[in-house]
């Protein structure tokens, strides 16, 4: 009962052709090597750097403010200690590292990020 086998093999559609070894090769040699990543050695150790002193500034800056708003009669080293202060200048670092990244790409080397 189906009506599929009377229609002639003409009005079915082709199938594309597949593109041909030759014609693969010669689009991937049209390719120009692109340099990646861009930055040198010299960024990556300072991003290391500023990574790694972050954390540090941040706790001590995060841990002052605590002290001053938040826990008054603590002592530096008590509010220092707290893990909800780590927490919030390891994150607070996290950004300004991000920020950091960004602005030397872009500042550095006049490309987006």
């Amino acid at each position: 009962m189906s009506s599929d086998s009377n229609i002639p093999p003409e009005n079915f559609p082709s199938q594309p052709e597949p593109p041909q070894f030759e014609q693969l090769t010669a689009q991937l040699q049209k390719r120009q090597p692109v340099e990646d990543p861009i930055f040198s050695g010299w960024d990556v150790s300072l991003i290391v750097a500023v990574t790694f002193a972050l954390p540090f500034l941040f706790l001590f800056a995060i841990a002052i403010l605590a002290k001053k708003y938040f826990y008054s009669g603590a002592s530096f080293l008590d509010v220092g200690q707290k893990p909800v202060i780590a927490l919030i200048a390891e994150l607070t670092a996290y950004a300004a590292v991000l920020a950091f990244m960004v602005i030397l790409i872009e500042g550095k080397y006049k490309i987006s990020f």
